[in-house]
C-alpha cells in the first residue's frame, strides 16, 4: 500500500485523499442517520408504553367498580325463575322508575310525585326460543304528562339493569290544545339463563382510587358545595349535563380554582385523569400546598363541545413535601364554566 500510494504523483495523491474523506463522511453520516432513527423508535416506542401503563392502571382502579356493576346487573337474571316471577319483578321495575325521586332497588312507596302514571300491567308474553336466555314482552300505556316527563322515563327505562328495550312508542295528545300525551309503550326484558351470582368484591390498595367524592354524588344544595373539593373564586352547582360517571356532574363557573387537597407520599409517582367539559380556557395542574406553587408540567384545557378526558402523570418532590393539591382545575378567563367528572388519583406500582 505504501509503495502504492509513492507511485501515485500530486494531483493522484490529492484526489485519493478526498475520496477518503468522503467515504469517512458518509459512513459516519450514515451511521448517525441510523442512530437517531432508532433513538426515535425508542421514544415512540417509551411513549407508546407509558400510555398503555396508564390505560392498563386506570382500568385496574376500576376493577372493582366494574365487578360492583357485574354483580348488580347478574343479580338480576336466573334461569329458575317462573313467568309470573319475571313478570311482578319487571312490573316492580317499572313502577319504581316512574317516582320523581327514583326509590333505592326494591323499595317502592306506596304513594309519591310520579313522572308518569301507569294505571295497569296487563300480562306480557315470555319468548323461551332464544339459547341462553328468554325475552318477556309488555305493553303499557300511561295517563297524559308532559313530554319531558315521558323522555325522562324512558331514559330511565334504558338505563336499568334489567336489560329492558323499548319496541315500540306511540304518543298519543287526546287534546290539541293542552301539551299532554298519553304514551303507549311495548317493552322486552332480555332474562339471560345463568345462576345466581354472588357479590365480588377485589381490594387492591395499591393502585386504589385516591380522589374522594371522584363521581361528585355527595352534593349539599343547602351550602352549595361538592363534599371534600374546594374552590377559590368560583361558584359551585350540581349537573346533570356531561356526566360520564354517577348521576351528577360538578360544574364550576368563575375565574378561579377547583381542587381537592391530599396527603401524598415524597418521592412517589402518581396518574391522574379526569373527564372536562369547558366553554373557556382552563389549565389542570398539582400544586405544592405547602408553598403554593404549582409542579412543573400540567394540561391546558380547551373549549369543546363534549367530554375530553384527560390524563397526567406527576411525582411528589422528595424531601418531605406530602400536602398536595391533586387535581388542580384553573378557571383563566372570567366567565369560564368547566364540568368536571369522573376523577381518579392512582398510585403508580413501582
Amino acid at each position: 500500500m505504501i509503495k502504492y500510494w509513492k507511485g501515485l504523483n500530486k494531483r493522484e495523491r490529492t484526489i485519493a485523499a478526498i475520496t477518503g474523506v468522503v467515504v469517512v463522511i458518509t459512513v459516519l453520516f450514515s451511521a448517525y442517520n441510523r442512530a437517531v432513527d432508532y433513538l426515535d423508535r425508542l421514544d415512540t416506542t417509551i411513549e407508546n408504553l407509558e400510555t398503555n401503563l396508564m390505560q392498563y392502571t386506570y382500568q385496574a382502579a376500576r376493577l372493582e367498580q366494574v365487578e360492583r356493576d357485574y354483580s348488580k346487573v347478574a343479580g338480576q337474571h336466573s334461569s329458575e325463575w317462573t313467568q309470573a316471577e319475571i313478570h311482578d319483578r319487571l312490573r316492580n321495575e317499572i313502577h319504581r322508575l316512574t317516582f320523581r325521586d327514583i326509590p333505592e332497588e326494591g323499595m317502592v312507596p306506596a304513594s309519591g310525585a310520579q313522572l308518569v302514571n301507569i294505571p295497569s300491567y296487563p300480562a306480557g308474553v315470555l319468548d323461551e326460543q332464544g339459547e341462553g336466555y328468554r325475552e318477556y314482552r309488555l305493553r303499557i300505556s300511561t295517563r297524559p304528562t308532559t313530554i319531558s316527563n315521558i323522555a325522562r322515563f324512558l331514559e330511565r327505562l334504558q338505563q336499568s339493569d334489567q336489560l329492558l328495550r323499548i319496541e315500540r312508542l306511540e304518543l298519543t295528545r287526546r287534546n290539541p290544545e293542552a301539551a299532554a300525551v298519553e304514551a303507549d309503550l311495548s317493552i322486552s326484558r332480555v332474562v339471560i339463563d345463568t345462576e345466581e351470582h354472588d357479590e365480588v368484591i377485589v381490594t387492591s390498595p395499591i393502585i386504589a382510587n385516591l380522589i374522594r367524592n371522584h363521581s361528585f354524588e355527595d352534593w349539599n344544595a343547602e351550602e352549595e358545595r361538592f363534599a371534600e373539593w374546594s374552590g377559590e373564586q368560583v361558584t359551585f352547582e350540581a349537573c346533570d349535563e356531561y356526566v360520564t360517571q354517577g348521576a351528577r356532574a360538578l360544574r364550576a363557573v368563575g375565574n378561579g380554582m377547583v381542587y381537592q387537597l391530599q396527603e401524598l407520599d415524597p418521592g412517589r409517582t402518581y396518574d391522574l385523569a379526569l373527564d372536562v367539559h369547558a366553554t373557556g380556557s382552563a389549565r389542570l395542574v398539582v400544586y405544592n400546598d405547602t408553598s403554593d406553587q404549582p409542579f412543573d408540567g400540567g394540561l391546558d384545557i380547551e373549549p369543546n363541545d363534549g367530554v375530553t378526558r384527560y390524563m397526567a402523570r406527576f411525582t411528589v418532590p422528595a424531601g418531605g413535601v406530602n400536602a398536595v393539591r391533586a387535581p388542580v382545575i384553573q378557571l383563566l378567563e372570567p366567565g369560564t364554566c368547566v364540568t368536571i367528572d369522573n376523577v381518579s388519583l392512582i398510585p403508580v406500582i413501582p
